[in-house]
């Protein structure tokens, strides 16, 4: 996986891809997270901003990633926790 291209999420199942952010959003209504491609002013090098979100639209949880694998990592783990949580609530 391409350390610093989003559009390779695009061949996954339940991702989306668009500009500079890509959606991973496996159930429809339900969670989702979103990872944008960034330059931090305050950094040399780009990060990707990862966002966990409510199927109301309010982002719950966000972190900062350095490679397009870790921010997928991070974003189906925390849409899976989401969805399990749910089903044994």
């Amino acid at each position: 996986m391409a350390d610093d291209d989003l559009s390779v999420l695009a061949d996954r199942p339940g991702w989306t891809v668009e500009d500079e952010r890509a959606t991973y959003k496996p159930a429809p209504g339900g969670w989702f997270a979103r990872v944008s491609h960034v330059k931090l002013p305050s950094r040399a090098s780009e990060r990707f901003h990862d966002a966990l979100v409510s199927p109301a639209g309010a982002a719950q949880h966000t972190q900062f990633a350095v490679t397009v694998g870790e921010a997928r990592r991070v974003a189906e783990g925390w849409v899976r926790g989401k969805q399990l949580r749910s089903e044994n609530a």
